[in-house]
Protein backbone atom coordinates (compact mmCIF):
# COMPACT_ATOMS: atom_id res chain seq x y z
CA UNK A 1 0.00 0.00 0.00
CA UNK A 2 1.62 3.28 -1.09
CA UNK A 3 1.25 6.24 1.23
CA UNK A 4 0.12 9.18 -0.85
CA UNK A 5 -1.48 11.34 1.83
CA UNK A 6 0.46 10.69 4.99
CA UNK A 7 4.13 10.45 5.84
CA UNK A 8 5.15 7.82 8.37
CA UNK A 9 8.47 7.95 10.20
CA UNK A 10 10.37 5.53 12.39
CA UNK A 11 12.77 7.85 14.16
CA UNK A 12 14.09 10.09 11.42
CA UNK A 13 13.62 7.57 8.61
CA UNK A 14 10.79 8.31 6.20
CA UNK A 15 8.98 5.19 5.01
CA UNK A 16 7.76 5.30 1.44
CA UNK A 17 5.29 2.45 1.75
CA UNK A 18 3.36 0.91 4.59
CA UNK A 19 4.90 -2.51 4.06
CA UNK A 20 8.16 -1.04 5.38
CA UNK A 21 6.58 -1.21 8.84
CA UNK A 22 6.33 -4.99 8.73
CA UNK A 23 8.86 -6.53 11.09
CA UNK A 24 9.37 -3.31 13.09
CA UNK A 25 9.04 -3.53 16.85
CA UNK A 26 6.74 -1.13 18.68
CA UNK A 27 6.78 -0.38 22.37
CA UNK A 28 3.35 0.00 23.93
CA UNK A 29 2.29 2.06 26.92
CA UNK A 30 2.73 -0.98 29.19
CA UNK A 31 6.31 -1.40 27.93
CA UNK A 32 5.61 -4.51 25.91
CA UNK A 33 7.44 -4.93 22.61
CA UNK A 34 5.32 -6.07 19.68
CA UNK A 35 6.26 -6.84 16.11
CA UNK A 36 4.08 -5.60 13.27
CA UNK A 37 3.17 -8.47 10.98
CA UNK A 38 0.97 -6.69 8.46
CA UNK A 39 -0.54 -3.27 7.70
CA UNK A 40 -4.30 -3.36 7.21
CA UNK A 41 -5.47 0.25 6.84
CA UNK A 42 -4.37 3.82 7.46
CA UNK A 43 -6.63 6.68 8.49
CA UNK A 44 -5.88 10.29 9.35
CA UNK A 45 -5.62 9.51 13.06
CA UNK A 46 -4.77 5.84 13.30
CA UNK A 47 -3.23 2.85 11.60
CA UNK A 48 -4.61 -0.68 11.84
CA UNK A 49 -2.02 -3.44 11.94
CA UNK A 50 -1.90 -7.19 12.43
CA UNK A 51 0.10 -8.22 15.50
CA UNK A 52 0.12 -11.80 16.75
CA UNK A 53 -2.91 -12.56 14.61
CA UNK A 54 -4.98 -9.74 16.11
CA UNK A 55 -6.30 -6.59 14.46
CA UNK A 56 -4.96 -3.73 16.58
CA UNK A 57 -5.49 -0.01 16.13
CA UNK A 58 -2.70 2.45 16.96
CA UNK A 59 -3.13 6.17 17.36
CA UNK A 60 -1.13 8.53 15.18
CA UNK A 61 -0.20 11.66 17.09
CA UNK A 62 0.33 14.20 14.30
CA UNK A 63 -1.57 15.08 11.13
CA UNK A 64 1.52 15.58 9.02
CA UNK A 65 4.30 13.47 10.50
CA UNK A 66 3.36 10.08 11.89
CA UNK A 67 5.99 8.99 14.39
CA UNK A 68 5.66 5.26 14.96
CA UNK A 69 7.70 5.60 18.15
CA UNK A 70 4.73 7.42 19.70
CA UNK A 71 2.05 4.92 18.76
CA UNK A 72 -0.29 3.88 21.55
CA UNK A 73 -3.03 1.30 21.91
CA UNK A 74 -6.56 2.63 21.64
CA UNK A 75 -8.53 0.70 24.26
CA UNK A 76 -11.95 1.24 22.67
CA UNK A 77 -11.14 2.33 19.14
CA UNK A 78 -14.67 2.61 17.80
CA UNK A 79 -16.88 2.85 20.87
CA UNK A 80 -15.25 6.08 22.02
CA UNK A 81 -15.96 7.70 18.67
CA UNK A 82 -19.54 6.43 18.62
CA UNK A 83 -20.14 7.86 22.10
CA UNK A 84 -19.16 11.27 20.82
CA UNK A 85 -21.39 11.20 17.75
CA UNK A 86 -24.29 12.84 19.54
CA UNK A 87 -22.07 15.89 20.12
CA UNK A 88 -21.42 16.26 16.40
CA UNK A 89 -23.69 18.14 14.04
CA UNK A 90 -21.77 17.44 10.85
CA UNK A 91 -23.55 14.59 8.99
CA UNK A 92 -20.42 13.97 6.88
CA UNK A 93 -18.39 13.37 10.04
CA UNK A 94 -20.99 10.97 11.41
CA UNK A 95 -21.09 9.05 8.14
CA UNK A 96 -17.28 8.92 8.03
CA UNK A 97 -17.17 7.22 11.46
CA UNK A 98 -19.85 4.71 10.53
CA UNK A 99 -18.19 3.95 7.21
CA UNK A 100 -14.96 3.35 9.09
CA UNK A 101 -16.67 0.66 11.14
CA UNK A 102 -17.97 -1.01 8.02
CA UNK A 103 -14.49 -1.04 6.52
CA UNK A 104 -12.99 -2.62 9.62
CA UNK A 105 -15.71 -5.24 9.60
CA UNK A 106 -14.91 -6.08 5.99
CA UNK A 107 -11.28 -6.65 6.98
CA UNK A 108 -12.31 -9.02 9.74
CA UNK A 109 -14.30 -11.03 7.25
CA UNK A 110 -11.59 -11.21 4.63
CA UNK A 111 -8.28 -11.27 6.50
CA UNK A 112 -6.53 -13.83 8.65
CA UNK A 113 -7.71 -12.28 11.95
CA UNK A 114 -8.58 -14.65 14.78
CA UNK A 115 -9.88 -12.26 17.45
CA UNK A 116 -10.84 -8.69 18.19
CA UNK A 117 -8.54 -6.56 20.32
CA UNK A 118 -11.39 -5.18 22.40
CA UNK A 119 -14.78 -6.68 23.11
CA UNK A 120 -16.64 -3.36 22.58
CA UNK A 121 -15.38 -2.80 19.05
CA UNK A 122 -18.83 -3.00 17.44
CA UNK A 123 -21.00 -1.69 20.26
CA UNK A 124 -23.80 0.64 19.14
CA UNK A 125 -23.24 -0.10 15.48
CA UNK A 126 -26.05 -0.94 13.05
CA UNK A 127 -24.19 -4.17 12.30
CA UNK A 128 -24.56 -5.41 15.89
CA UNK A 129 -27.88 -3.74 16.71
CA UNK A 130 -29.60 -5.41 13.76
CA UNK A 131 -28.65 -8.92 14.85
CA UNK A 132 -30.02 -11.23 17.49
CA UNK A 133 -28.45 -14.39 18.85
CA UNK A 134 -24.93 -15.61 18.15
CA UNK A 135 -22.94 -13.10 16.09
CA UNK A 136 -20.19 -14.87 14.16
CA UNK A 137 -17.58 -12.71 12.44
CA UNK A 138 -15.06 -14.55 10.34
CA UNK A 139 -13.50 -17.19 12.55
CA UNK A 140 -14.73 -15.98 15.89
CA UNK A 141 -17.96 -15.83 17.83
CA UNK A 142 -18.05 -12.17 18.76
CA UNK A 143 -21.09 -11.95 21.02
CA UNK A 144 -24.52 -13.25 21.80
CA UNK A 145 -26.62 -10.22 20.86
CA UNK A 146 -29.64 -9.82 23.08
CA UNK A 147 -30.68 -11.97 26.02
CA UNK A 148 -30.44 -15.74 25.94
CA UNK A 149 -33.94 -17.15 26.69
CA UNK A 150 -34.31 -19.30 29.79
CA UNK A 151 -33.39 -23.00 29.48
CA UNK A 152 -31.49 -22.47 26.22
CA UNK A 153 -29.21 -25.17 24.84
CA UNK A 154 -26.80 -23.85 22.23
CA UNK A 155 -24.48 -25.45 19.69
CA UNK A 156 -21.78 -23.08 18.51
CA UNK A 157 -21.36 -23.27 14.71
CA UNK A 158 -18.52 -25.35 13.29
CA UNK A 159 -15.68 -23.27 11.91
CA UNK A 160 -15.59 -20.89 14.88
CA UNK A 161 -12.06 -20.79 16.29
CA UNK A 162 -12.37 -18.19 19.04
CA UNK A 163 -15.17 -17.57 21.51
CA UNK A 164 -14.58 -13.90 22.16
CA UNK A 165 -14.28 -11.83 25.31
CA UNK A 166 -17.55 -11.75 27.26
CA UNK A 167 -19.43 -13.50 24.49
CA UNK A 168 -21.96 -15.03 26.92
CA UNK A 169 -21.18 -13.06 30.07
CA UNK A 170 -24.15 -12.76 32.45
CA UNK A 171 -26.36 -14.82 30.12
CA UNK A 172 -28.26 -16.57 32.89
CA UNK A 173 -30.67 -18.30 30.48
CA UNK A 174 -27.94 -20.47 28.96
CA UNK A 175 -28.03 -24.02 30.37
CA UNK A 176 -25.99 -26.05 27.88
CA UNK A 177 -23.39 -25.39 25.21
CA UNK A 178 -21.68 -27.62 22.64
CA UNK A 179 -18.29 -26.28 21.57
CA UNK A 180 -17.11 -27.42 18.12
CA UNK A 181 -13.78 -29.09 17.51
CA UNK A 182 -12.54 -26.04 15.57
CA UNK A 183 -12.41 -23.79 18.66
CA UNK A 184 -8.84 -23.15 19.81
CA UNK A 185 -9.39 -20.35 22.33
CA UNK A 186 -12.04 -19.43 24.84
CA UNK A 187 -11.33 -15.80 25.65
CA UNK A 188 -11.53 -14.12 29.03
CA UNK A 189 -14.94 -13.92 30.70
CA UNK A 190 -16.54 -15.72 27.75
CA UNK A 191 -19.08 -17.51 29.99
CA UNK A 192 -18.55 -15.47 33.15
CA UNK A 193 -21.53 -15.56 35.50
CA UNK A 194 -23.59 -17.70 33.12
CA UNK A 195 -24.95 -19.04 36.36
CA UNK A 196 -27.43 -21.56 34.91
CA UNK A 197 -24.87 -23.23 32.65
CA UNK A 198 -24.84 -26.87 33.75
CA UNK A 199 -23.29 -28.67 30.79
CA UNK A 200 -20.29 -27.88 28.58
CA UNK A 201 -19.55 -30.42 25.85
CA UNK A 202 -16.48 -30.38 23.62
CA UNK A 203 -16.85 -32.12 20.29
CA UNK A 204 -14.63 -35.12 19.63
CA UNK A 205 -11.28 -34.17 18.12
CA UNK A 206 -11.23 -30.78 19.84
CA UNK A 207 -8.39 -28.39 18.98
CA UNK A 208 -8.86 -26.26 22.10
CA UNK A 209 -5.53 -24.88 23.35
CA UNK A 210 -6.38 -22.15 25.82
CA UNK A 211 -9.10 -21.31 28.33
CA UNK A 212 -8.37 -17.73 29.34
CA UNK A 213 -8.91 -15.87 32.60
CA UNK A 214 -12.36 -15.97 34.18
CA UNK A 215 -13.77 -17.82 31.17
CA UNK A 216 -16.12 -19.90 33.36
CA UNK A 217 -16.02 -17.72 36.48
CA UNK A 218 -19.20 -18.05 38.52
CA UNK A 219 -20.77 -20.86 36.45
CA UNK A 220 -22.39 -22.16 39.61
CA UNK A 221 -24.70 -24.74 38.04
CA UNK A 222 -21.82 -26.56 36.34
CA UNK A 223 -21.32 -29.90 38.12
CA UNK A 224 -18.67 -31.61 36.02
CA UNK A 225 -16.55 -30.98 32.95
CA UNK A 226 -14.25 -33.09 30.79
CA UNK A 227 -11.49 -31.03 29.21
CA UNK A 228 -10.07 -32.08 25.82
CA UNK A 229 -6.63 -33.61 25.40
CA UNK A 230 -5.51 -30.68 23.24
CA UNK A 231 -5.89 -28.15 26.08
CA UNK A 232 -2.56 -26.63 27.16
CA UNK A 233 -3.43 -23.70 29.42
CA UNK A 234 -6.12 -22.98 32.01
CA UNK A 235 -5.97 -19.26 32.69
CA UNK A 236 -6.25 -17.26 35.92
CA UNK A 237 -9.58 -17.67 37.74
CA UNK A 238 -10.92 -19.64 34.78
CA UNK A 239 -13.25 -21.68 37.02
CA UNK A 240 -13.17 -19.48 40.13
CA UNK A 241 -16.41 -19.39 42.11
CA UNK A 242 -17.80 -22.30 40.09
CA UNK A 243 -18.93 -23.51 43.47
CA UNK A 244 -21.15 -26.32 42.17
CA UNK A 245 -18.30 -27.95 40.26
CA UNK A 246 -17.52 -31.37 41.75
CA UNK A 247 -15.52 -33.15 39.04
CA UNK A 248 -12.86 -32.07 36.53
CA UNK A 249 -11.54 -34.70 34.15
CA UNK A 250 -8.88 -34.55 31.46
CA UNK A 251 -8.96 -36.72 28.36
CA UNK A 252 -6.22 -39.28 27.90
CA UNK A 253 -2.93 -38.00 26.47
CA UNK A 254 -3.66 -34.55 27.84
CA UNK A 255 -1.30 -31.81 26.66
CA UNK A 256 -1.99 -29.58 29.67
CA UNK A 257 1.05 -27.51 30.70
CA UNK A 258 -0.26 -24.88 33.11
CA UNK A 259 -3.05 -24.22 35.59
CA UNK A 260 -2.65 -20.54 36.41
CA UNK A 261 -3.36 -18.49 39.51
CA UNK A 262 -6.73 -18.92 41.22
CA UNK A 263 -7.93 -21.15 38.38
CA UNK A 264 -10.23 -23.10 40.72
CA UNK A 265 -10.38 -20.59 43.58
CA UNK A 266 -13.46 -21.06 45.76
CA UNK A 267 -14.64 -24.06 43.72
CA UNK A 268 -15.73 -25.27 47.11
CA UNK A 269 -17.53 -28.44 45.93
CA UNK A 270 -14.62 -29.75 43.86
CA UNK A 271 -13.86 -33.26 45.10
CA UNK A 272 -12.29 -34.98 42.09
CA UNK A 273 -9.48 -33.80 39.83
CA UNK A 274 -6.57 -35.85 38.51
CA UNK A 275 -3.70 -33.73 37.27
CA UNK A 276 -2.36 -35.15 33.99
CA UNK A 277 1.25 -36.17 33.59
CA UNK A 278 2.98 -33.35 31.73
CA UNK A 279 1.53 -30.41 33.63
CA UNK A 280 4.38 -28.12 34.71
CA UNK A 281 2.87 -25.16 36.54
CA UNK A 282 0.28 -24.72 39.28
CA UNK A 283 -0.21 -21.02 39.92
CA UNK A 284 -0.71 -19.03 43.08
CA UNK A 285 -3.93 -20.03 44.81
CA UNK A 286 -4.80 -22.42 41.99
CA UNK A 287 -6.93 -24.64 44.26
CA UNK A 288 -7.40 -22.29 47.17
CA UNK A 289 -10.40 -23.00 49.41
CA UNK A 290 -11.34 -26.24 47.63
CA UNK A 291 -12.75 -27.49 50.90
CA UNK A 292 -14.27 -30.69 49.49
CA UNK A 293 -11.03 -31.84 47.83
CA UNK A 294 -9.63 -34.83 49.74
CA UNK A 295 -6.90 -36.28 47.51
CA UNK A 296 -4.68 -34.90 44.77
CA UNK A 297 -1.62 -36.40 43.07
CA UNK A 298 1.10 -34.03 41.87
CA UNK A 299 3.04 -35.68 39.03
CA UNK A 300 6.81 -35.49 38.66
CA UNK A 301 6.48 -33.06 35.75
CA UNK A 302 5.30 -30.22 37.99
CA UNK A 303 8.21 -27.78 38.24
CA UNK A 304 6.47 -24.69 39.62
CA UNK A 305 3.84 -24.27 42.33
CA UNK A 306 2.86 -20.78 43.41
CA UNK A 307 2.14 -19.24 46.79
CA UNK A 308 -0.64 -20.97 48.75
CA UNK A 309 -1.79 -23.03 45.76
CA UNK A 310 -3.67 -25.33 48.17
CA UNK A 311 -4.44 -22.88 50.98
CA UNK A 312 -7.72 -23.62 52.75
CA UNK A 313 -8.04 -27.18 51.39
CA UNK A 314 -8.77 -28.44 54.88
CA UNK A 315 -9.62 -32.06 53.97
CA UNK A 316 -6.82 -32.55 51.44
CA UNK A 317 -4.00 -35.09 51.45
CA UNK A 318 -1.35 -34.41 48.81
CA UNK A 319 0.61 -37.21 47.16
CA UNK A 320 3.54 -36.53 44.84
CA UNK A 321 6.23 -38.34 42.92
CA UNK A 322 8.81 -35.82 44.15
CA UNK A 323 11.05 -36.79 47.07
CA UNK A 324 11.25 -33.17 48.22
CA UNK A 325 9.86 -29.86 47.02
CA UNK A 326 11.65 -28.71 43.83
CA UNK A 327 13.31 -25.31 43.81
CA UNK A 328 10.45 -23.89 41.73
CA UNK A 329 7.86 -24.62 44.41
CA UNK A 330 7.10 -21.66 46.64
CA UNK A 331 8.11 -22.17 50.26
CA UNK A 332 4.46 -21.69 51.20
CA UNK A 333 3.00 -23.62 48.29
CA UNK A 334 0.45 -25.36 50.50
CA UNK A 335 0.68 -23.14 53.59
CA UNK A 336 1.08 -26.23 55.80
CA UNK A 337 -2.65 -26.92 55.70
CA UNK A 338 -2.39 -30.36 54.09
CA UNK A 339 -0.26 -33.46 54.80
CA UNK A 340 2.10 -34.44 51.97
CA UNK A 341 3.03 -38.01 51.06
CA UNK A 342 6.39 -37.72 49.24
CA UNK A 343 8.01 -40.08 46.73
CA UNK A 344 4.93 -41.95 45.58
Amino acid sequence: MMLEKYNIFIGDVLLEKADDLVGKKLITKNLKFLTIEKIEEIYADKVFVIIEGHLKPFKLDNDTQKDINNLRFIEKPLQAQENNLHKQQDPEYIQMIRNQKKRILSYLWSRNVTSLYHFTAFENTPFLDNQEGMVVIGRFLYRYSGTVPDHTQLTIPGGVEVISHRAFENQTGLTSVVIPSTVTTIEHSAFKNASALNRVTFEEGSHLKTIKDQAFFGTRALKSITLPASLEVIGPAAFAHADGLTTVRFEQESQLKAIHSNAFYEATALSEIELPHGVRTLGTGAFRNNKALEVIYIPATVEIIGFEAFKGCDALTITTAHQTAPIGWHSKWHAGDSPVDWGQ
